[in-house]
């Protein structure tokens, strides 16, 4: 790399990180307007610069201003399911010191249910990219990289269970209403493989019973023979 390239490369992080605290402070002050104004100056949603700075999402979901989290969701960086973003619990739910790493998108729902933002999570459940069904329990692809010797691992469960757990009723509604398509769907699939294991068994039955002599099979017509 040349000089000017190093030099515009480093003018282009500090100009990254510039818009970065402009959009933070935004979103900790719970300034909508101030939100919208610097992701039309630029800034990125999903960007943050280095592991001790938070990913925007995570700031709002500390914040607990769903209307912040939202319009960070929308946005195309909100909304990658690529990056890896670090967030920490410390603080966050009183009765318990967390420090996790949340992987991917659908882990946000698994932690706004944690933490009892109720009106995060509905947003969240309403998002057409959360699987309502498995994010909590696997917590994403996240729970690879988790110790499994962790009580984090051992304990996660699926939205809904998790949902009527931490007491918050109109997200569980919500997520039991998002399942209901899902859910009619898998049963006319399981109908139908039913009908379809039923008919292989009675014809495999058939065959049995026409070695077993138990049937005989129809007449056979002599060639040529016709009425």
């Amino acid at each position: 790399m040349g000089i000017k390239s190093f030099f515009n490369n480093l003018a282009e992080k500090r100009e990254a990180k510039r818009k970065y605290n402009t959009l933070a402070a935004a979103i900790k002050a719970g300034d909508i307007e101030g939100v919208r104004k610097s992701l039309a100056d630029g800034a990125d949603a999903g960007y943050f610069p280095g592991n001790t700075k938070k990913m925007p999402l995570a700031l709002a979901l500390h914040a607990g201003n769903a209307e912040v989290f939202e319009t960070l969701l929308k946005t195309n960086g909100g909304m990658s399911t690529v990056m890896i973003w670090h967030y920490e619990f410390r603080n966050l739910n009183k009765t318990r010191d967390i420090n996790r790493q949340i992987y991917f998108l659908p882990s946000y729902l698994y932690a706004a249910i944690e933490c009892k933002q109720e009106e995060i999570a509905l947003k969240l459940v309403n998002y057409p990219m959360i699987d309502v069904e498995e994010s909590g329990e696997l917590m994403s692809t996240g729970a690879k990289h988790l110790d499994k010797s962790s009580p984090h691992y051992a304990g996660l469960k699926k939205p809904l269970d998790f949902a009527r757990e931490q007491g918050l009723t109109r997200v569980a509604e919500a997520i039991e209403e998002k399942l209901k398509p899902l859910l009619a769907k898998r049963a006319a699939k399981q109908a139908e493989d039913l009908l379809a294991q039923a008919a292989q068994k009675q014809a495999e039955a058939e065959i049995l019973q026409r070695e077993a002599g138990i049937i005989q099979p129809p007449p056979q017509k002599p060639p040529g023979f016709k009425l």
